[in-house]
């Protein structure tokens, strides 16, 4: 027989699902005609079928060397490259098939994912768009193209494609979910939930629209209703990445530390490409007080084995003028340009920067800005918006702006560019504030530290950076301009001691909660409050936890979270404010002390669990620093029986803040911009 002849039996075995004997058939054509293109190719699905992917990729290879032309060849091609995540490569044969056929909406529909998956918005949507012209009949292409339209920020089109999907396609339940997004991402969430809802009554098992349900419940401030629609969704399907994460998150405020890292581990196993998850499940390991100093420096070195060290080829050669003395450029990179607590450490510090030794530009991946963000533009006329940009057109603008040295202030917390970072855009990488711990990463030269926070010689093995140390303190912090005047000392007029925790509750712990519950045992009379977050399910469970150490939750008042004003107000109500362990406050210990009331905290061995201690240094009461668990209790039961002490120190302790270099924020700025010029010029020598 002749291979045509051969190459007809085989196809039509392959037509009827007779895989085996279609094997066999192609495998024959091949020994008697090694070239047989169709054979090749025909081969190549058979083997995708059965899993073989590298096998097909050199089928198809092999089909394309003999006969260049076809463009289902090169569309096959781009299939399997793009299942071993060889994405690039992808795109390129995506490219080859459309070009050799303009008609190729499967060419188009490909390309547009794959640029997706690597965050070519622009370019994507430009495919989409192209998929939908040629073939109106596919509702995942429309479908493609709304979500596409929400991450570029066109929500009112995104919200028009889903809506014109939903009457072309009413069975489409997907559209329903992401107009249901769309609307909260334009704030109608109240809207959104009315469309799952419906959804959800109509299937019930539709896993990604429970999660959708959870999102908007949180939107709405009604987080103890989406708790259970995460459940549902991972309980319907427990290899839901995104449900698994966002009930990380939930458990994670609820202080449910083993279910929050069991759920976001799952997160990171279901979908291990996704660098933000395992950022997550980093950030979630530093709140139980579980896990020690080697194994968060481990956990943070794979996250960047995975995530950061692959892209080390991104990495292109950079010329700069190596000139000791010059004026420097310096990038600030950070998702924190808004209202938030890290604005309140960058406002100050960018303000008072010498702008004659340092050229400032500002990359703010803010999805949502608001009236923090109007400011720091007019403040540095050198502000991008680079939300939009992926990772290597972020990288790309870094090396066209030619940054001297580039500054992270968010590490492993939501909306991070460490991925940018990863392509060592800038001769010099610095994470400094934001996150307190190292980013694992070895393109990140240094993190900025204190020799309070990591005495010289104890704290070098956890910091995949070199540590870089200012000579006072590792950051600065603006008190609020609407803070009301210190008032007396509660006690004089309660005749207790009030104690207060008004940090974040996802860093509340067993052991915390058991050395305070001692504490407050051995003061029989003393009252704590505590900030509970946004539900009521945290407020349940922070009276069972303190009742279950023998705590009667008539010693306790649970507040939720408060608007800023009410916040500061209810310091006037607190006596000693009480830091949580490990994870220390920083931000908030600073408006703690600002309002007279200074803070009992326990000495740690790392960064994050020292915070404490530096700032009750800084202002110079070392009798609030607890060196063990005992002395918590030791330390609170002398304090009681010293009340004019504390209101001395109440009554003091403002403007004895007012004198240090954290609020001092001009003074603070000429140490940092020492640092930089010391670190550049450092990495001059020899050049």
């Amino acid at each position: 027989m002749t291979p045509d002849d051969l190459f007809a039996q085989a196809a039509a075995a392959h037509q009827a699902g007779q895989l085996a004997e279609a094997e066999r058939g192609y495998l024959a054509v091949l020994e008697s005609s090694p070239d047989y293109p169709a054979a090749l190719t025909n081969l190549g699905v058979i083997r995708m079928r059965q899993g073989h992917t590298d096998s097909a990729i050199q089928l198809y290879q092999r089909a394309i060397a003999v006969e260049p032309d076809n463009p289902d060849t090169h569309f096959n091609l781009g299939n399997a490259l793009r299942k071993v995540n060889r994405l690039q490569e992808a795109a390129s044969c995506y490219q080859q098939t459309v070009h050799r056929n303009p008609q190729h909406y499967g060419g188009f529909y490909n390309l547009g994912l794959v640029l997706l998956s690597v965050g070519n918005l622009e370019q994507a949507c430009l495919c989409f768009q192209r998929t939908i012209e040629i073939n109106p009949a596919l509702p995942e292409a429309v479908n493609h193209l709304g979500d596409t339209l929400g991450r570029l920020g066109r929500t009112d089109e995104a919200i028009q494609v889903f809506r014109q999907l939903i009457q072309q396609f009413p069975d489409f339940h997907r559209a329903y979910n992401n107009l249901a997004l769309a609307l909260s991402n334009r704030g109608e969430h109240e809207l959104g939930l009315n469309i799952i809802t419906q959804v959800l009554s109509r299937k019930f098992d539709y896993v990604e629209a429970w999660n959708t349900h959870g999102l908007l419940l949180e939107a709405l401030n009604r987080p103890d209703e989406a708790l259970p629609s995460y459940e549902r969704a991972v309980s319907l399907r427990p290899t839901f990445a995104e449900g698994q994460n966002n009930l990380g998150l939930t458990y994670t405020e609820l202080f449910r530390h083993e279910e929050a890292i069991a759920a976001r581990r799952k997160a990171v196993e279901l979908d291990p490409t996704r660098a933000a998850v395992h950022s997550n499940l980093l950030l979630a390991m530093h709140y139980p007080g579980t896990f020690s100093p080697e194994e968060l420096v481990q956990a943070h070195r794979e996250w960047a084995e995975r995530h950061a060290e692959p892209l080390q080829n991104r990495i292109q050669p950079l010329n700069p003028d190596w000139n000791p003395n010059r004026r420097l450029r310096i990038g600030m990179i950070s998702p924190d340009f808004r209202t938030h607590t890290v604005a309140n450490f960058l406002m100050p510090m960018i303000q008072h920067l010498n702008r004659d030794e340092f050229d400032l530009l500002i990359y703010a991946h803010v999805p949502r800005p608001d009236a923090m963000t109007a400011q720091f533009r007019d403040l540095v006329p050198n502000f991008l918006m680079v939300d939009r940009a992926n990772d290597d057109q972020l990288a790309e603008q870094i090396r066209r702006d030619r940054i001297d040295i580039l500054v992270d202030y968010a590490g492993h917390t939501a909306n991070h560019r460490l991925l940018t970072l990863a392509r060592k855009p800038a001769p010099i990488q610095i994470t400094h504030f934001g996150y307190p711990d190292t980013t694992g990463m070895s393109t990140v030269d240094y993190r900025i530290t204190d020799t309070h926070s990591e005495p010289p010689g104890t704290t070098e093995a956890y910091s995949t950076e070199r540590l870089a140390y200012l000579p006072e303190v590792a950051w600065c912090w603006q008190p609020p301009e609407s803070a009301p005047k210190v008032g007396d000392l509660p006690a004089l007029r309660n005749r207790h001691l009030t104690f207060g925790i008004l940090n974040n509750p996802a860093k509340l712990n067993e052991k915390m909660i058991a050395t305070w519950a001692e504490m407050l045992r051995a003061i029989p009379d003393a009252r704590l409050i505590v900030l509970a977050g946004r539900g009521g399910l945290g407020s349940d469970r922070i009276a069972e936890r303190f009742s279950a150490f023998g705590v009667s939750p008539n010693r306790l008042r649970i507040v939720p979270r408060l608007p800023a004003a009410d916040y500061l107000a209810l310091h006037q109500e607190i006596d000693i404010a009480l830091d949580p362990f490990p994870y220390n406050g920083g931000i908030t210990s600073c408006d703690a002390l600002w309002m007279g009331v200074p803070i009992l905290t326990l000495a740690g061995n790392t960064y994050v669990s020292r915070q404490g201690l530096m700032l009750m240094q800084t202002v110079v009461l070392p009798e609030f620093i607890a060196e063990s668990l005992a002395d918590i209790r030791t330390i609170a039961q002398r304090l009681n029986e010293d009340i004019v002490r504390l209101s001395v120190i109440r009554a003091e302790l403002r403007e004895r803040f007012r004198a240090t270099t954290i609020v001092n924020a001009s003074k603070y700025a000429q140490q940092l911009g020492a640092l930089y010029r010391q670190l550049w010029q450092q990495n001059c020598q020899g050049r």
